[in-house]
């Protein structure tokens, strides 16, 4: 079972050991044996705490930090958290959502809840061992930076900078 968790973090495979990137081969997530993408374009299929830093890391100016204890990693875009989660027990991890939005969410997915120590109205929780797919999870993620880059990074010239080199890469979401 360790070799298997470690195979899944160092080299990409899905639970089966196999490549398991919907995106690329089209299959539902319980597909995992047919599956025929290249190796390099493999993903884990239930997130964890490799996948998510990664994932959070790509964003552009995107940074990490530790700052509230030595376990609990800190995601921000131009100063302004988007995302935290707890690198020894992953299960779940909190984004940024708009109100509205996040109340849609808690009520559709019972894995989506309010954050454990964030203020609830803005905050969510999203487990990762859960039925949700990767896809919606790293929604999530894209969601919460962008929401934050829009509304909370300042001065004004920092955000509009940063928002016009997502456009110019082509990232706008």
């Amino acid at each position: 079972a360790a070799s298997d968790v470690y195979k899944r973090q160092v080299f990409g495979f899905g639970r089966h050991g196999r490549c398991c990137n919907l995106a690329v081969c089209g299959l539902s997530p319980h597909s995992y044996a047919a599956c025929s993408a290249p190796a390099d374009f493999c993903y884990i299929c239930n997130m964890d705490v490799i996948g998510f830093r990664e994932f959070c890391l790509s964003l552009p100016f995107a940074e990490e930090c530790t700052p509230f204890d030595e376990t609990t990693l800190v995601y921000k875009v131009g100063g302004r958290m988007f995302a935290y989660a707890d690198m020894v027990c992953f299960n779940r991890f909190a984004v940024k959502c708009d109100p509205v939005q996040a109340e849609i969410l808690r009520d559709r997915y019972p894995e989506v809840t309010p954050a454990w120590h964030s203020n609830k109205r803005h905050w969510n929780d999203v487990r990762t061992d859960g039925d949700l797919p990767e896809e919606f999870l790293r929604r999530q993620i894209r969601d919460s930076y962008m929401l934050v880059l829009r509304r909370n990074v300042t001065p004004r010239s920092l955000r509009e900078e940063i928002l016009s080199y997502i456009a110019g890469m082509g990232l706008e979401w």
